[in-house]
């Protein structure tokens, strides 16, 4: 798992709380401060990059009508707990 859960600054002040688990991602160029918050600033920071839909698509379950990233963070993102697990090998599920 990233270093750290990623808290929205309200997010601890909500009545109740969202905690999104996320497959972790990769970047072939790196960062060389990769925790799950840097993951969420770093979108923040460019949110039309392509490795970023993950976070427009699970905000949009919440909320339909943002009009920028401004808007998401303040309708979505500021108000809950991202955790992104890492799995290192192919996991195989079996449903019982």
């Amino acid at each position: 798992m990233f270093k750290g859960v990623y808290e929205g600054k309200n997010a601890k002040h909500q009545s109740k709380r969202i905690l999104i688990l996320g497959e972790s991602h990769y970047d072939k160029d790196g960062y060389n401060d990769f925790t799950t918050d840097s993951v969420v600033q770093n979108f923040y920071s460019n949110p039309g990059e392509k490795k970023y839909q993950f976070f427009h698509k699970i905000a949009k379950c919440f909320f339909e009508n943002v009009k920028d990233i401004d808007d998401e963070f303040e309708s979505f993102w500021n108000n809950v707990y991202l955790s992104l697990i890492h799995i290192s090998e192919p996991t195989r599920l079996a449903l019982i």
